[in-house]
């Protein structure tokens, strides 16, 4: 079954990615000794101004959209 990935594009997105440490899942990720950004699967990241959330590793905790500024 292929991934599924939720696109939001925001009019005054301003590219903070204040979301990384915030997020649960990536904070759990990002502390490993392992860690690659090049190679890991984060639940939420961002491509051309576009948040991407990858439903399948999100756990819907909604922590990014509280701290959101915009």
């Amino acid at each position: 079954m292929g991934k599924k990935n939720k696109k939001i594009q925001f009019k005054k997105f301003v590219e903070c990615e204040i979301y990384y440490p915030v997020c649960s899942v990536n904070a759990k990720l990002i502390k490993s000794n392992d860690f690659n950004p090049d190679f890991v699967e984060l639940a939420i990241w961002i491509v051309d101004k576009m948040e991407i959330i990858n439903d399948e590793i999100c756990v819907i905790c909604e922590t990014c959209s509280k701290i959101c500024n915009v």
